[in-house]
């Protein structure tokens, strides 16, 4: 919470929000967004993912429901046969999705390789905000 606040904190029309925290667990996205609403009425939500999210959507609490309810922006990452996701994409729709599809370069990083970094010593400049791994090398985060 706090580095997603030091990440994007000051990106506007941009709310960081610990609604999570005060619902019951497990914590399913459809109940999130319920509580969103409930809270903001008047706001629209949608939800980024990527697309290994999409492609397994289904299998989601409630899916149909969260469909009607918000956005789907799917990051579609070149390692992702177009088709598949096309299809996958085709299928939601089918179901009542809005679903918006966004071509994104392949960063051939993950976040384990930037966690491993981190624990070793090594830069990630380019990789993070300097906010957040200040924050990280502060706290002590991930030395295990």
């Amino acid at each position: 919470f706090n580095m997603c606040k030091l990440a994007f904190g000051n990106l506007n029309g941009v709310e960081i929000s610990d609604v999570e925290f005060s619902l019951p667990l497990p914590s399913f996205t459809i109940n999130t967004v319920l509580e969103l609403k409930k809270r903001y009425p008047y706001d629209n939500f949608g939800l980024l993912m990527g697309a290994d999210a999409i492609m397994s959507f289904e299998k989601w609490k409630d899916y149909e429901k969260l469909l009607k309810i918000t956005t789907i922006y799917s990051a579609v990452r070149e390692d992702f046969k177009y088709k598949d996701i096309k299809e996958k994409t085709e299928f939601l729709k089918s179901k009542g999705g809005n679903i918006k599809l966004m071509d994104m370069p392949k960063i051939d990083i993950s976040s384990s390789e930037i966690r491993n970094l981190l624990r070793n010593g090594k830069s990630t400049v380019g990789l993070l905000e300097k906010s957040v791994e200040k924050y990280i090398l502060d706290n002590r985060l991930y030395r295990e």
